[in-house]
């Protein structure tokens, strides 16, 4: 939990930057037609948030919430991360299980997202240009975030292309990625949900305490 603090912090501390260069799927919602490339994704998000938090939005917790759910959240592929934060055992769970581990994974990032917003003030961004495939993905837009009294941040959001557009599927801080976390996480959960099936099912062996 504590990786996913420091890179959400650190997400927070870009997205609060205005923009100064340019830089399978759900519906996009929110997210205009004209936008066709990896870069003008990311502005078009960064510029609807600063907006947001320039008009002192990030002083109600439910607006802030609010906010991101509808604004936001349409910019990321959340069933796409959870179903690699899965890996192969996503092929095993029902319907109802991958709905519930794409909330988890959903609300949790949105939620630290939320808590984490306040408190920040402007500095200033270098965007490199886009890599990658630009034509379908995976695509790549790099920044360099900088803050008085605080060490450069280096974030990466890396995007593919769907029927409807451009959609991030990870966000990375200084090489530590979103995605990854994730994976450990729900690793982690299935190996404590396995061994405690196991304890719960052992037969009885006489002697044992």
């Amino acid at each position: 939990m504590k990786h996913l603090k420091y890179l959400v912090v650190g997400v927070c501390i870009a997205i609060w930057i205005p923009l100064t260069h340019a830089a399978q799927p759900q519906a996009m919602t929110g997210m205009t037609a004209a936008v066709s490339s990896p870069a003008a994704v990311v502005k078009e998000g960064v510029d609807q948030l600063v907006g947001f938090l320039v008009a002192g939005g990030a002083e109600n917790p439910q607006q802030v919430m609010a906010f991101l759910e509808t604004n936001i959240a349409p910019y990321f592929d959340f069933q796409y991360m959870s179903q690699w934060a899965v890996g192969s055992r996503y092929r095993f769970l029902s319907p109802a299980e991958r709905a519930g581990i794409q909330k988890q994974l959903r609300d949790d990032f949105l939620g630290s997202l939320a808590r984490n917003l306040a408190g920040y003030r402007h500095g200033r961004a270098e965007y490199a240009p886009a890599r990658g495939n630009l034509r379908n993905g995976p695509a790549v837009v790099n920044l360099q975030a900088y803050q008085t009294g605080a060490y450069p941040m280096r974030l990466e959001f890396r995007l593919y292309r769907a029927r409807d557009g451009w959609r991030v599927f990870d966000v990375a801080m200084n090489g530590q990625s979103a995605a990854l976390y994730y994976r450990n996480f729900f690793r982690n959960y299935f190996y404590r949900q396995r061994a405690q099936s196991q304890q719960a099912w052992q037969p009885y062996t006489p002697g044992r305490r």
